[in-house]
């Protein structure tokens, strides 16, 4: 058995950690995570703002903001400035509304870097991260700085300047 918390209206700022700067969420939790921002949290090794290891759920990631979040500061290889995603490798996980602006890895993954499960991102902005996603993830209806990068699948992508003043 797991724990399911819902965490809603929060702001994690400028925290570190060796895994999730901002949160670290393992392998037994089934989180729910709506209108949070992530700012200036940072990782050692993955995870700027995000480390998420766990199960999916319907809900589980809508209208969040990642911002000048890093995986760099240590001396291993970041993967993951915004999020490094850790989940099941047949499972499907949704994001809504997401915002990622100035987030850095050293490794891969500025913005985020999916390790395992099927990503899929709606109605979301990835603008000014280092090596904006790393791993197979699908986006559609965003916008995305320089289009559509190769190994992801792209439908409706805006690549006008969203002008963010984050």
């Amino acid at each position: 058995a797991g724990v399911a918390p819902a965490l809603k209206n929060l702001t994690f700022y400028n925290n570190t950690a060796t895994f999730g700067g901002g949160v670290f969420s393992g392998l037994t939790s089934y989180p729910t995570i709506t209108d949070t921002t992530f700012s200036q949290n940072a990782s050692s090794a993955a995870g700027g703002g995000l480390y998420y290891q766990g199960e999916p759920s319907a809900t589980a990631f809508q209208n969040l903001t990642f911002s000048k979040n890093t995986a760099d500061f240590g001396v291993s290889i970041g993967n993951g400035g915004g999020i490094y995603f850790q989940g099941k490798f047949t499972e499907s996980y949704f994001f809504t509304n997401i915002t990622f602006h100035e987030n850095r890895a050293r490794g891969a993954g500025g913005a985020i870097y999916r390790n395992n499960g099927n990503l899929f991102f709606q109605n979301s902005i990835f603008w000014d991260n280092d090596d904006e996603i790393g791993g197979n993830i699908s986006i559609a209806n965003s916008i995305i700085q320089g289009g559509c990068p190769t190994g992801v699948t792209c439908s409706n992508i805006i690549t006008t300047d969203p002008l963010l003043g984050i």
